[in-house]
């Protein structure tokens, strides 16, 4: 059976007490050790230990979080019009492009009600026309004749007031007959649906020969870019920024990936704030739904002095380490800085790069006793 270090080390300390305690006794006639051979045994036993060489580096202090990858971007895209599906041209899982044809509606019934109606109005604009026209030479008419004082200012006023009504009418039906004709053109795309984006397809709830409304229709995602929603505690929040790095680890892949967060909503949900992170790179691996692990960069530190984390000792407020100096524990006050889920920054402190910290069998020691480094 293999032991791990620490309960080695643990066992090993507890062992070399019982055997001075042991010698102490077997000495002392009376079963006691006197104060002065308890001092002599004390200083000369040695704790064995585990050091690791205090080194110089770089350090990330980052928030977790976690979060499901999702598309960039989703369209439904349903029929604008009631009616019978023609052709549906795509399925769930294909790619389309931005203008592919994506299904059709019949429209027969529509094409020969634009035919009817286009020419309707049409024939109201023609006989608008034939008015204005005549109206137009019988007031040219009376001005004539008035000036000739044919007639008299009352029936040039008559002549005139009929004129620029029959311009009138004849304006409001060339309005309505372009302004119909421009729409009833725009309905005619109806009848044929065409993808507003490059993406893929997931859902599809119509089918040739369906009556259809604007409930039916397909989703399209925009896959080429890649997000994960997330939430952040409202503890850290505040130290959460547009733009900051983040590494992203999918599970499902067990490989890494870079992004940043590209939006942050300060609209809590059960003490966390929503966050969106884009993946910076991309990667044909990746699909919508996959778990993700999100590690928000808010702070880097170069070039300072790193420190295991198991290797600190908290006291109170104070944090100290035991230093191995000569065979010696010495016990050492530090104050520490930003931290990653390992290290931790040794910001102030009677430390140097290349000093021995204990990180196994510190809790056996005490300021200034003998240690054995393993």
């Amino acid at each position: 059976m293999k032991l791990n270090k620490k309960v080695y080390f643990s066992l090993t300390a507890v062992l070399v007490v019982i055997l001075v305690a042991g010698n102490v006794l077997i000495k002392s006639p009376r079963g006691k050790a006197n104060a002065g051979t308890r001092s002599n045994l004390s200083g000369e036993m040695n704790i064995p230990v585990s050091t690791v060489a205090l080194e110089k580096g770089q350090l990330e202090d980052t928030i977790f979080a976690v979060g499901a990858v999702e598309p960039s971007a989703t369209y439904a895209v349903n029929s604008k019009v009631n009616g019978e599906v023609d052709k549906v041209y795509v399925a769930v899982g294909d790619t389309v492009n931005e203008g592919d044809i994506l299904f059709t509606m019949k429209d027969q019934s529509f094409t020969s009600g634009k035919v009817s109606q286009t020419q309707s109005l049409n024939n109201q604009m023609d006989l608008a026309k034939v008015s204005y026209d005549q109206a137009t030479k019988t007031y040219s008419d009376t001005k004539l004749l008035f000036e000739s004082g044919a007639v008299s200012s009352d029936q040039l006023d008559s002549a005139e007031l009929a004129y620029k009504n029959a311009k009138a009418s004849y304006e409001n039906a060339r309005l309505n007959y372009s302004a119909t004709v421009s729409s009833l053109g725009d309905q005619t795309d109806y009848y044929t649906v065409k993808s507003p984006v490059t993406g893929l397809v997931t859902e599809r709830n119509i089918e040739e020969g369906m009556f259809a409304s604007n409930q039916n229709g397909l989703t399209i995602i925009v896959d080429d870019s890649l997000k994960i929603d997330a939430a952040v505690a409202s503890k850290y929040i505040s130290q959460v920024e547009v733009g900051q790095a983040v590494e992203i680890y999918v599970n499902t892949l067990d490989k890494h990936f870079q992004g940043e967060v590209v939006s942050i909503s300060y609209a809590a949900k059960k003490g966390s704030y929503p966050i969106e992170v884009m993946f910076t790179e991309k990667d044909e691996t990746i699909y919508t739904g996959m778990f993700a692990e999100l590690e928000i960069e808010i702070a880097s530190r170069q070039d300072i002095l790193l420190l295991p984390i198991d290797a600190v000792i908290k006291e109170g407020s104070q944090s100290y380490v035991y230093k191995s100096e000569e065979g010696t524990a010495l016990k050492t006050a530090i104050e520490t800085g930003i931290r990653s889920s390992s290290n931790i920054e040794v910001s102030t402190g009677d430390l140097k790069q290349g000093d021995l910290i204990v990180i196994e069998g510190k809790e056996f020691l005490k300021d200034g006793v003998k240690v054995m480094v393993k």
